[in-house]
């Protein structure tokens, strides 16, 4: 057997010599001596089965051994070149390397969503004080989460609770040690969206138009946000009309609208997202954004011909119409369920009493979803739920149309997407550089 391999290794080994010194041209090349080197190897071990045991074989038994290897291998040699890779060695190497790839990738996509859930780890807000999530969702797997974080551009990660099989998705927040129930899951550097505030206007005091091309649409067309401060001089300026501060939507007309009906502002201006206005009696302001609906509703307009119209009992109280609860209020109209067909757009509205005169006031105004939430310096004030699907419209942004308060807006921001308070704390920091004449 050890003088069969030796006479075939030691043949090999010449017809390599030979290949060399026989055939110059062949071996300049990198494939001619591949294919040199390939055709050496694959006859040196594709030739005929083992050997067997020679020590009481005769010498004429080895010969006819001998005799069989060399037809075989002469058989070997004969066969097309197309029916053994060896015989092109780019080919080879080529499928080489596309088998291994495929094998690393499957390796990486089997592996990659393991090594980036982390066990024993939460990923909550900077400021644990002040975090809010800006989801959640139950689900009884983490895995089952992490397709809602990556469709929502706010999200960079989300910790999950296997106890209370909860999932919360977090903006910008830091991955600290936790209990073992406790798993998160960050999602890629180069998946996270930037979204920016846009600082549009540093002060106004008068009628303002901004186009639409200059406001970022949001990637989540139901999530945006408003910020300014707020200066209001005198509210018994322009008192018993509807005073505009701002509005993003309708175009409006030449004229001034002087009204104290709501129904008036509604027919007038039903595309908002958002509007803000301050009452015609008093300092209460009224957020109105436009949503759809597909189902019933309750009518979110008042009932009453005249909207926060003032009015008196036999004591001399002051009330206003459009409240159910006071004593003037007609009985003959009601808030009632309405039914609706196709898409019905509404302008909902919420309102925030007793807004301060004489004082720098920020408000940020946070639409989510079908959530709307009012911060007054830097505190949530109002959480209100629409009853419709929010419209961001592709109208300009018109601040200040007369009529309008007897103020000045500061600071005035727009962000496509959701802040957080610590975000909108940020912002109020501009507060002490601000210089009311």
């Amino acid at each position: 057997m050890n003088t069969n391999l030796n006479n075939r290794l030691t043949s090999a080994k010449q017809k390599l010599n030979n290949n060399i010194k026989t055939a110059p041209q062949r071996n300049k090349t990198i494939l001619g001596k591949l294919t040199g080197l390939t055709d050496t190897f694959k006859n040196a071990f594709t030739s005929s089965g083992p050997a067997t045991k020679t020590n009481n074989t005769s010498s004429s038994n080895n010969k006819k051994a001998q005799t069989t290897e060399s037809a075989a291998n002469t058989s070997n040699s004969a066969s097309s070149s197309s029916d053994n890779p060896f015989n092109n060695p780019i080919l080879l190497f080529l499928l080489l390397a596309i088998t291994l790839g495929f094998i690393g990738y499957g390796l990486y996509r089997y592996y990659s969503t393991e090594t980036e859930i982390q066990n024993g780890k939460s990923f909550y807000g900077q400021d644990i004080l002040t975090y809010q999530p800006i989801f959640k969702m139950t689900t009884d797997k983490l895995e089952k989460c992490i397709p809602r974080c990556e469709a929502d551009p706010m999200c960079s990660g989300i910790t999950y609770n296997a106890d209370e099989q909860l999932c919360v998705g977090t903006k910008n927040g830091v991955l600290r040690d936790d209990a073992t129930n406790i798993s998160s899951w960050i999602k890629p550097a180069d998946q996270v969206s930037d979204i920016k505030t846009e600082t549009l206007l540093g002060y106004v005091s008068s009628y303002k138009v901004i186009t639409a091309d200059k406001l970022s649409f949001p990637s989540n067309p139901y999530e945006f946000s408003w910020s300014m401060f707020i200066y209001v001089n005198d509210f018994y300026a322009n008192h018993g009309s509807w005073r505009h501060i701002l509005h993003k939507g309708t175009e409006p007309d030449a004229r001034q609208l002087e009204t104290q009906n709501w129904e008036d502002i509604l027919a007038e201006y039903p595309d908002q997202s958002i509007g803000i206005w301050m009452a015609p009696f008093n300092n209460n302001i009224r957020i109105a954004i436009t949503t759809l609906t597909t189902n019933y509703v309750e009518g979110n307009t008042p009932g009453y011909p005249h909207a926060l119209a003032q009015a008196y009992d036999e004591s001399g109280n002051v009330f206003l119409t459009d409240k159910p609860n006071n004593p003037l209020r007609d009985p003959t109209k009601s808030r009632v369920k309405r039914q609706v067909s196709g898409y019905n757009k509404n302008v909902e509205f919420i309102d925030i009493p007793h807004f301060p005169n004489k004082v720098l006031t920020h408000l940020t105004v946070n639409v989510i979803n079908d959530v709307v939430e009012i911060y007054r310096n830097g505190l949530l004030t109002k959480s209100y739920t629409l009853a419709g699907r929010p419209e961001f419209n592709k109208g300009n942004l018109y601040i200040m149309k007369p009529k309008t308060l007897d103020g000045s807006l500061h600071n005035l921001t727009y962000t496509p997407g959701y802040l957080n308070l610590a975000s909108i704390r940020d912002i109020m920091k501009e507060k002490d550089k601000i210089i009311i004449s």
